[in-house]
């Protein structure tokens, strides 16, 4: 932590992935969100059988509005511009929304598929238009994109978010491990 000192200004925040290291008195915690990573399936056969629209600039205040809503705290209006978020509207107002976040590549020769991964990210629904299988077909249009292209598909999930855990593990998803998502400010 002593090397990120001169590289992060006073109050501001950055987020930390995993284990902590011991934090100084410079440094406190703002939000710590215990999670379980989740590798996706060689294969989905959900339909994407209602219209689904790639989103962009003209929607991220929307899109930061529908996921800030319901997990504050670790998704920014710029978020969107780290891979392609596919959402799903109902009378003009976005609804369900899903997207990707981070690319890996693997080392270790243990790892699934090609050694190539992309995280899926700000996988929501309002509350109102639960239970219609929007994120779903969401979740396989991404899915199919990446396992296509060769990636394996993997996601962080809150551990409380029960409901959201049984219906990636209903899509196939399996555990890999529990990791911490942490935002630390600089005091």
């Amino acid at each position: 932590m002593d090397k990120l000192d001169p590289l992060i200004t006073t109050g501001e925040s950055f987020y930390l992935i995993g284990d902590l290291p011991p934090l100084s008195p410079i440094w406190v915690m703002e939000l710590e969100l215990p999670c379980a990573q989740l590798i996706g399936p060689k294969e989905i056969t959900v339909p994407e059988d209602i219209p689904m629209y790639l989103l962009g600039e003209a929607d991220k205040d929307e899109m930061y509005e529908l996921i800030n809503s319901m997990q504050p705290g670790y998704y920014n209006r710029d978020t969107r511009l780290l891979g392609e978020y596919y959402g799903i509207r109902q009378d003009g107002r976005l609804v369900s929304m899903a997207g990707e976040r981070m690319r890996l590549s693997a080392t270790s020769g243990d790892s699934p598929g090609s050694g190539r991964y992309s995280e899926l990210s700000a996988i929501c629904t309002h509350p109102q238009y639960t239970g219609r299988q929007y994120a779903q077909r969401l979740i396989a249009r991404l899915c199919r994109m990446q396992l296509e292209s060769g990636i394996t598909p993997f996601l962080h999930v809150a551990k409380s978010n029960t409901r959201a855990i049984r219906l990636y593990e209903h899509l196939g998803f399996t555990h890999r491990r529990e990791i911490s998502f942490s935002r630390i400010r600089k005091v």
